[in-house]
């Protein structure tokens, strides 16, 4: 769980990273676009957000599906049966 923590908390301070980057580069080359960046901001943040929750509600459920499609997919081509012989 901590290096998950960790994990994420890196990732967070990458992408303020970024935007602080942009940011900087829109203002010293006066391109007046720090509205557009702090949308593009607000939009990723929202997004990861619903994306980690539709992760953590339907992760059960999509195991379920790629796993039976796994097997089927082992029956079929010889290639794919080695990883599935074991998990049966």
């Amino acid at each position: 769980m901590l290096a998950t923590a960790v994990i994420a908390f890196r990732e967070f301070l990458e992408a303020f990273l970024i935007v602080g980057v942009f940011l900087g580069i829109s203002k010293k080359l006066k391109i007046k676009k720090e509205v557009e960046i702090a949308i593009a901001a607000i939009i990723g943040i929202i997004l990861s957000v619903l994306l980690a929750t539709a992760t953590f509600i339907y992760g059960d459920s999509a195991r379920g599906v790629l796993t039976e499609k796994a097997r089927l997919l082992g029956t079929s081509f010889p290639a794919f049966s080695a990883s599935t012989r074991n998990s049966a």
